[in-house]
Formats: structure tokens, C-alpha cells, sequence
């Protein structure tokens, strides 16, 4: 009787009882893509419930201070969100041969690397939900969305990816 041992590559996680399966490093990177991405769409929801309950706020030199403020830290965001988590992969496999590395050996390493990718993709959302509350105008929060939409789009957690990024 040959027995059935679940691996990362499959995308089965492994339980020690025998009890339900926990999903492996990979998957659970997707799962919690998959969540922020369906966050994303909550932001949008909340500011127009909220904004439509608060009222129109008129545009002052605060909010207009902020937007631009926001914006540019939003910006900012991204950036980091592509810059650091490359540079914490390859200081942590710098002597590997990311193109051969077992996805075993590489997982621990992209793991944090990329839920910190993934957390900075998604302030870019929350810093436009914020505009729109401050604002009373929800129609703001949707550049923010879209911008982090379209960056968590470009952040799927997959082994091409995981490996690209370890690239020196």
C-alpha cells in the first residue's frame, strides 16, 4: 500500500493527525492574495455608504493638502512594495541558485517577503478610503483602488513569480 504525502508542489499542505489538511506556504500566500484583493473592493463600498450617510464635506486646503499628501505616499508605497521584498529575497538566497532552489528551501524565505509586498500593494487602497472619508467625496477612493488593484494583479503569488523576484 503506497501512501500519499502531500508537497508544496501540489499545493496540498500537510497534517500531522491526520485530521484536515492545512494549505501549503503557497497557497496560503494566494489565499491571503485573494483576500486583499476582495478588501480592495470593500474600501469602495465603505466610502460610498459612509460618505452617502455623512454628507458632501466641501473641499478645503486641508483635504486638498492631504490628497496630495496621500498620493504621494501611495506612490511611495508601491515602490517599496517592489524594491524591498526583491532585495530581502536575494540577501537571503544569495548563495542559492535561485533557478534550482526547491520550492521547499525557497518558500520560507518569499513568505514574509511577500505578505510585506502584498500589505504595502494594499495601504495604497486604505490611503484612499482615508481621502474619502476626510473628503466626503467617494468617488476619490477609486484612483487609490484601481492603482492597488492593478499592482496586487502584477503580485500574484505563484513559483515563477516568487523565483523571478529571488533573481539577482
Amino acid at each position: 500500500m503506497e501512501s500519499e504525502t502531500p508537497s508544496y508542489r501540489d499545493g496540498r499542505g500537510a497534517s500531522g493527525s491526520g485530521g484536515s489538511q492545512t494549505p501549503s506556504p503557497l497557497r496560503s500566500l494566494q489565499i491571503v492574495w485573494g483576500a486583499l484583493i476582495c478588501s480592495l473592493g470593500s474600501y469602495v463600498g465603505v466610502a460610498y455608504v459612509v460618505t452617502a450617510h455623512a454628507g458632501s464635506a466641501a473641499e478645503s486646503a486641508p483635504v486638498a493638502t492631504m490628497e496630495l499628501a496621500l498620493a504621494v505616499a501611495a506612490v511611495g508605497c508601491l515602490g517599496v512594495s517592489y524594491l524591498l521584498p526583491r532585495k530581502l529575497l536575494r540577501t537571503a538566497l544569495a548563495k542559492e541558485d535561485v533557478a534550482t532552489i526547491a520550492l521547499e528551501k525557497l518558500l520560507p524565505h518569499a513568505f514574509s517577503a511577500w505578505i510585506l509586498r502584498m500589505a504595502l500593494t494594499e495601504s495604497v487602497g486604505i490611503f484612499g478610503l482615508v481621502l474619502a472619508m476626510m473628503s466626503g467625496q467617494p468617488q476619490k477612493v477609486l484612483p487609490f483602488v484601481i492603482l492597488s488593484l492593478l499592482a496586487m494583479i502584477t503580485a500574484i503569488p505563484t513559483e515563477r513569480a516568487l523565483r523571478a523576484a529571488a533573481q539577482p
